[in-house]
């Protein structure tokens, strides 16, 4: 199992960061996501001990203790084609048999067990039907795979249909510039109070620090040009200085913009769905599923 520690009250911990886990994996890829998975603890001894819990013998959930450490993670990635590079050296355990991996990972200085989600749910089931329903271990493998299950689902996906020449991109920001200097500018030069230009959905990307920034229209209309041509001649300065390049963002620029943006806010999403439900997506080309051997 992954690293844990056991506290004198008996409280149980993971001993490992995510960042530890995302360090084995991230030469293959950009790793989205490592979620330490907890459950409830086993309610039989007859349970798999890879959920890293003490026992709990409660036979009424309501009795049962909080959720502990099942000594194992899930890892995501950007891109299947990072996930499969990953699975094809790390893998050690595959449609139910055991590989010699190409790559073998440790933590904790013991090896990790790494296997696909999609085969870890068909292990839980293939060990649910040996078990023939007549133990409790079968009700902790159907709690189990009702969890994996319901975070296989996707998560919601940002989506919109932009519109060309709605981007003015802002280079050379000085130190002092900031989200309201740069609203200001757009409200000097459209010469409209600000609460309009919030409500014409004009929106600003900067965060303190940068030197570059975007603005963001609704609408390709006159207003663009208008605070492009201000901004760019100086006659609007953005905290009481001239930018030192301004362009309409257009062709492939453009687009990388939009896409970026577009994975933002698809980001976003993720995390709020995470807040809310405890799960993440993990689609089955997506994912590789860690834990550490289990001991006999």
């Amino acid at each position: 199992n992954l690293p844990t520690k056991t506290e004198e009250d008996g409280r149980v911990f993971y001993n490992v960061k995510p960042e530890e886990i995302r360090a084995l994996f991230e030469q293959y890829g950009e790793v989205a996501l490592v979620k330490l998975r907890f459950g409830p603890r086993p309610t039989s001894p007859s349970a798999e001990a890879d959920d890293g819990a003490d026992l709990d013998t409660s036979s009424s959930p309501k009795k049962r203790g909080p959720r502990v450490p099942r000594g194992s993670a899930l890892v995501e990635f950007e891109t299947a084609k990072a996930c499969q590079a990953a699975a094809d050296e790390t893998l050690t355990k595959t449609e139910g048999g055991v590989v010699t991996p190409k790559r073998k990972l440790e933590l904790g200085g013991k090896e990790l067990v790494v296997i696909t989600l999609k085969d870890f749910l068909a292990e839980l089931r293939s060990r649910k039907s040996a078990d023939g329903g007549d133990n409790k271990a079968t009700e902790d493998d159907d709690k189990e795979e009702e969890e994996e299950q319901e975070a296989a689902k996707e998560a919601p996906v940002f989506t919109m249909e932009w519109k060309p020449g709605c981007v003015i991109k802002l280079d050379g920001l000085k130190e002092s510039c900031d989200r309201e200097a740069l609203l200001d500018s757009v409200s000097k030069s459209l010469d409209k109070p600000l609460d309009d230009i919030k409500g014409m959905k004009i929106y600003v990307d900067f965060s303190r620090g940068q030197t570059h920034g975007a603005i963001r229209f609704q609408e390709p209309d006159d207003s663009v040009k208008q605070v492009l041509e201000k901004l760019k001649d100086g006659t609007v300065k953005v905290a009481e200085e001239k930018v030192e390049s301004v362009t309409l963002l257009e062709g492939d620029d453009e687009k990388k913009y939009w896409d970026e943006f577009i994975a933002f806010k698809t980001k976003q999403l993720k995390q709020r769905h995470e807040e809310r439900s405890g799960k993440r997506k993990h689609s089955n080309s997506r994912r590789s599923y860690g834990k550490k051997h289990r001991k006999s």
